[in-house]
């Protein structure tokens, strides 16, 4: 006890199992013990650290052997533990239920090893009278099987084999104690066979989280319906890696795991997306008028397409994946027609703008080059010459009548202001005074 003292005057060890374990661990100096006090689960979590201390501490002096639950009852008897320390020389020997252990605590190594082949011995001795079947925490189910309903296959193998059957959910342990080897190994017999039947007449399926809904359908009609079809019982489970247990005879279990692997394999096929990357100014090709180009494809392939203008880009799902991928080609195909003909209309401007640039440089040239039409200086009074009208203003014109002689210089027809006019024109000048 005294290296134990010392050693735990360093209070980082005790710290650290209080800290991990959420439990009290102390010296006791005036018992020699160690103290660990708290909740009882967290206690045991404790006394699992401190015996780590204490093998560290006190090496080939100090060891723990595990022992089975069942076979506690007979291998962890006091009267039992203590003969065995009496043979060996005075180590100290007890069970910890609380670790399922037998502790040995010796003076030296080899009172240690002395003590553990006499525990050996016994544990050896006790598992022919005690079986012990230990279920891995997948197969935790198979404990409704064997106990049956209401217990009924339970009580109906205590009968049969003669032996006592405890059963721990907890710990998923079915022990069996019987008064003869004989009894025990048929017990072995009947569990065994029984573990087996019902690996054999159960499957676990793994379902995806978002297909369970489509798969059983509203109120989980069609969950029944697939039941009664394969004549097997699928029960959805809430923990786990598994969704679905299927129960039923084997070769029904074998074709209903066929057909949900089938329902799965189309209900990924209708899920998958097809997604490209696509320019705005393709967006109203692949459209069309009212989006009737679209509408066209999907319901020609039969899937659904989207269009994201903020993420550019065309999105393919539903139907099949040849459907997809026929929808796929020929929205490339428009896209690739939409280039072509962006292209040719380019070019075709490119040519028109380069032509009348051609043009314009020719008709430059042209006016530059031209000669001059007379060298002479054109000295012509350039004043604007007027000619007064036939008809003076406001009147009508006569229609023209041929006449011998002399024309008419009457007027005819007219406004009154316009023959005013006329008369006045046409009178002789007045003679300067």
């Amino acid at each position: 006890f005294k290296r134990v003292s010392a050693s735990a005057r360093d209070p980082s060890h005790f710290d650290r199992i209080q800290a991990e374990t959420n439990a009290s661990v102390a010296i006791d100096s005036e018992n020699g013990s160690i103290l660990v006090s708290g909740k009882r689960y967290n206690v045991k979590k404790a006394k699992e650290q401190v015996f780590g201390f204490l093998s560290f501490v006190l090496p080939g002096e100090v060891e723990k052997i595990k022992i089975l639950a069942p076979l506690q009852a007979t291998v962890g008897q006091a009267t039992s533990l203590a003969e065995i320390a009496a043979l060996v020389g005075g180590a100290t020997i007890y069970l910890d239920r609380d670790m399922g252990a037998i502790v040995v605590r010796a003076s030296d190594r080899d009172m240690l090893n002395r003590a553990k082949e006499q525990i050996r011995k016994k544990v050896e001795e006790a598992e022919k009278l005690v079986y012990v079947l230990q279920l891995q925490p997948a197969d935790a189910w198979i404990i409704n099987q064997i106990m049956g309903k209401n217990g009924s296959q339970i009580q109906t193998l205590q009968k049969s084999s003669g032996c006592t059957i405890d059963v721990s959910r907890e710990k998923r342990i079915i022990s069996g104690r019987g008064e003869s080897e004989e009894k025990v190994s048929a017990l072995k017999v009947s569990l065994s066979e029984i573990v087996d039947k019902a690996k054999r007449e159960n499957a676990f399926i793994a379902f995806p989280e978002a297909a369970i809904g489509a798969f059983m359908g509203k109120g989980g009609k069609k969950l029944k319906e697939f039941s009664k079809t394969h004549e097997v019982e699928l029960l959805r489970l809430q923990k786990g890696k598994y969704q679905f247990r299927v129960s039923g005879d084997e070769d029904k279990i074998v074709a209903a795991q066929k057909a949900i692997a089938d329902w799965l394999a189309e209900w990924e096929e209708t899920r998958a997306t097809i997604q490209i990357s696509i320019e705005d100014q393709f967006i109203p090709a692949v459209l069309g008028a009212k989006g009737a180009t679209l509408k066209s494809i999907e319901s020609e392939f039969e899937c659904r397409i989207d269009i994201n203008r903020d993420a550019s880009t065309l999105t393919i799902r539903g139907g099949k994946k040849a459907s997809r991928q026929g929808a796929l080609e020929k929205v490339e195909y428009i896209i690739e027609k939409e280039e072509e003909a962006r292209a040719e209309a380019l070019a075709r401007k490119k040519e028109r703008d380069a032509e009348n640039a051609a043009k314009a440089e020719r008709n430059e040239g042209k006016n530059v080059n031209k000669p001059s039409s007379s060298g002479a200086l054109d000295t012509r009074d350039e004043r604007r010459h007027y000619d007064f009208p036939t008809v003076p203003v406001g009147v009508k014109a006569p229609a023209p009548k041929k006449k011998k002689g002399k024309g008419n210089s009457t007027v005819e027809g007219g406004t009154a202001t316009g023959l005013s006019l006329f008369q006045m024109l046409a009178a002789d000048p007045v003679p300067e005074q």
